[in-house]
């Protein structure tokens, strides 16, 4: 008796491919703002540019995540990987809703 293997799809593994880079990314610039937090003697202006950086990817995030959730209704996407970017990315707008209160 032999067991199929199941083959994955080109779309799937290019769907896990972007899911991989886009927690790469999220991951990185999570590790960029929070070493600028920590590292008090940085200039502004590398400050301010990082976090658009941040804020650009948070955007970008989201949109990535409505594709994610569409594709793990559809079975192609493990349900857990959407949680964990779904978590990634409203932890990326709370920390910009923070900085936006602490500015006023």
């Amino acid at each position: 008796m032999t067991t199929a293997v199941p083959v994955q799809s080109s779309e799937t593994r290019t769907l896990r491919l972007i899911s991989l880079v886009f927690r790469t990314v999220v991951a990185l610039n999570w590790a960029t703002v929070l070493s600028i937090l920590a590292i008090h003697n940085v200039p502004r202006n590398l400050a301010l540019d990082a976090f658009t950086v941040f804020k650009i990817t948070a955007i970008l995030g989201t949109l990535w995540l409505v594709v994610e959730i569409a594709e793990g209704f559809t079975g192609r996407i493990r349900i857990f990987s959407v949680i964990v970017d779904c978590v990634l990315v409203l932890l990326m707008f709370g920390f910009w809703f923070l900085v936006a209160a602490a500015t006023f």
